[in-house]
């Protein structure tokens, strides 16, 4: 029975941007959109309509098709390597144009929610520590793991062509370290720690 796409007043929704990375890059591994779809009124022309939103039943079950088409524990972290500034939109032009790091975060914390309301996202100070933390808004479930590794490698992506420099912020996970994680310890080595309170990035 396919899934309606009308969107509940409090209902949490991700940009079909997102769902439309995901959909090119199973096509890049042979895999056509129509089986990642699968089960969905989603198409692909409507997920490259400006602004769209998708319900989080939607993404569950679109990111569900995927993770049984191509069971990579990883898929997470490729697709944030995917991202970068100017995938955002607005949000991303407008993080390129700041005139300081500061006023970079500032907006991108300020405009997150535009891009979805799945996660809650803040920025604070703990001493000289800058910390940006996410927390979800409602529980993902099986999307938890994909959904947080994504993030975070869009972090390191965005945080090296905002800075020109290499990434060297900290990551605290709120989740169990798992082998395809060797590719974050990696780049991170000491500065990433697993199964904390809280996800965190602190710079």
């Amino acid at each position: 029975v396919a899934m309606t796409t009308t969107r509940k007043l409090t209902e949490e929704t991700l940009s079909a941007h997102y769902l439309l990375l995901l959909c090119h890059h199973l096509l890049t591994r042979g895999i056509p959109p129509e089986q990642v779809l699968a089960g969905t009124e989603l198409s692909l022309a409507e997920l490259e309509q400006p602004n769209r939103q998708v319900p989080l039943a939607l993404c569950i079950h679109v990111f569900t098709n995927a993770q049984r088409l191509l069971p990579d524990p990883g898929l997470g972290l490729h697709l944030g390597q995917l991202l970068n500034i100017r995938s955002h939109g607005f949000l991303g032009y407008a993080v390129l144009s700041s005139r300081s790091i500061g006023e970079a975060v500032d907006l991108a914390v300020r405009y997150f929610r535009t891009r979805t309301s799945l996660l809650e996202i803040r920025l604070f100070r703990e001493g000289e520590m800058a910390v940006i933390q996410l927390d979800e808004r409602v529980p993902l479930g099986p999307l938890r793991v994909l959904v947080f590794d994504a993030l975070m490698s869009l972090f390191i992506v965005c945080g090296q062509q905002l800075t020109g420099r290499k990434f060297n912020a900290e990551m605290r996970l709120a989740y169990p370290e798992q082998p395809h994680h060797a590719e974050l310890r990696t780049q991170l080595g000491e500065r990433l720690s697993f199964d904390c309170a809280f996800t965190q990035v602190r710079f």
